[in-house]
């Protein structure tokens, strides 16, 4: 089992090919459905298309139902990877090397996040009122670290 370290461009650039996939798929079946509703609309006698209307509109509503809670779930997480990116660049000024050489093993900021900065490991004390943090040199038990940028 390995660990994980996460630069800032996967911070950044965090699941935005997934949200377009999803919305993609939500906004062809809206389509659809708009195009069965009109084709029902003009010939009102076949019901072969209030059906297919009917099933589309139902299948709109449970993948929006569905995809809304996730929504939630994901604003949340990218608003902690984004605080995260932000302090990427204070612990790069502080420590004075380039962000891109900075690594951290935590999405969201909390204390006792490892950090890897120029090939060797931090581990981080935040203060209560996050208004300071102490970074401490410190060494993994495991070594199979893999890099996710």
């Amino acid at each position: 089992m390995s660990i994980n370290f996460y630069g800032l461009n996967y911070l950044e650039n965090r699941g935005s090919i997934n949200d377009v996939i999803k919305y993609v798929i939500i906004f062809g079946i809206l389509i659809f459905f708009v195009f069965v509703f009109i084709r029902y609309l003009r010939s009102r006698i076949q019901t072969k298309y209030r059906d297919l209307s009917l099933i589309l509109f139902l299948s709109l509503l449970f993948v929006l139902g569905t995809q809304y809670t996730e929504y939630q779930q994901e604003e949340a997480q990218d608003e902690n990877s984004s605080q995260m990116a932000g302090f990427l660049h204070t612990v790069a000024e502080q420590l004075n090397v380039p962000v891109e050489k900075i690594y951290v093993n935590n999405l969201t900021l909390s204390d006792e996040t490892l950090f890897l900065v120029d090939e060797k490991y931090y581990v981080l004390h935040l203060s209560n009122d996050r208004n300071s943090f102490r970074l401490e040199p410190t060494y993994l038990a495991n070594t199979n670290v893999t890099i996710v940028d």
